[in-house]
């Protein structure tokens, strides 16, 4: 049986949208309830060489965004990062998790095997296949961020637990 890439893709990029889209409302909550300046949140990070919150839905925002559009052969976008509010990241979320949505299986399924090349610098251009690349960088990157950006949560205090994270997941794959 052949690998149905877009069974893998498209519910796991899915499942960490909608998670990055709860956690972004129980922000916003904490926020509101704590008397927290939303400010304090969004440009929170974990250490100070690293991106902070709202860079983090950023960037798995424009990951999810740019491999679906890679693995679908369409001209992979650039969107502009918006300023940084709760109301600007969220409309991000949803945008994504729309076009994700409606995504052209057919097309992701095809690249399975198709190869192709992303330059991530002038110097480093990475060839992979539609799988390898869905697996080796689509799936870590994109989960890489949207755990980067849970834990910031945490450690500011958000109420967050590992069903926060893992019910999305589960109820994207129908598991719940």
């Amino acid at each position: 049986m052949t690998l149905q890439l877009s069974s893998v893709v498209v519910p796991s990029v899915a499942a960490g949208l909608t998670v990055l889209d709860s956690i972004l409302a129980k922000a916003r909550a904490f926020s509101t309830e704590r008397k927290v300046e939303p400010a304090a949140l969004l440009e929170a990070r974990l250490v100070p060489d690293m991106f902070t919150f709202a860079n983090q839905i950023q960037l798995a925002t424009d990951t999810a965004r740019r491999a679906i559009e890679r693995l679908a052969e369409q001209e992979v976008s650039s969107k502009p990062d918006p300023e940084p509010t709760f109301d600007a990241l969220e409309a991000r979320i949803r945008e994504t998790l729309e076009a994700v949505r409606k995504a052209d299986v057919a097309r992701i399924d095809a690249s399975v095997d198709r190869a192709f090349e992303v330059a991530y610098t002038p110097e480093l251009k990475v060839p992979y296949t539609g799988k390898t690349y869905a697996m080796s960088f689509l799936i870590p990157n994109f989960y890489f961020h949207v755990v980067t950006a849970y834990n910031i949560l945490r450690e500011r205090g958000v109420v967050l637990g590992k069903m926060d994270f893992l019910a999305p997941v589960s109820a994207e794959y129908k598991v719940m």
